[in-house]
């Protein structure tokens, strides 16, 4: 629970992250590190794919936590790119990882998810392509 102060700030933190999210995004597929609000360490990467594939990691700190609350994975798969998502078994406390909703977009035939580790999701979701 955020304190008063953070939450009035919260709403300058999430224009910050998606600033960042679309300015610097790293295109060469760098895996980005990531703190689950029990401590869990993971990395998500998008590899492969047109070179269009995007994504969106909607995270919150969470007061008296050990990371944060992941609470939304956007992701274009476009041109048969591939999600992975990887834990580095960093807290042996709390070895699942935890992520609200998986949003998964413009997906194709080569297109993978690669999950490395135990991964708990609320909702994951990934719409039929179109068929002719």
């Amino acid at each position: 629970m955020l304190t008063d102060k953070g939450s009035d700030f919260w709403g300058v933190l999430a224009a910050m992250t998606t600033w960042g999210g679309r300015w610097l995004a790293d295109p060469t597929g760098l895996p980005i590190t990531f703190t689950d609000d029990a401590g869990q360490v993971f990395q998500i990467t998008i590899e492969g794919g047109a070179g269009t594939a995007t994504g969106t990691v909607k995270s919150m700190p969470i007061s008296g936590s050990l990371g944060s609350a992941v609470g939304r994975i956007e992701v274009n798969l476009d041109g048969g790119a591939s999600l992975h998502i990887r834990s580095l078994g960093a807290n042996n406390n709390a070895p699942v990882i935890s992520i609200g909703r998986i949003v998964v977009t413009g997906a194709d035939a080569n297109s993978q998810i690669t999950i490395d580790g135990l991964l708990s999701t609320a909702h994951f979701f990934a719409p039929s392509p179109p068929f002719s």
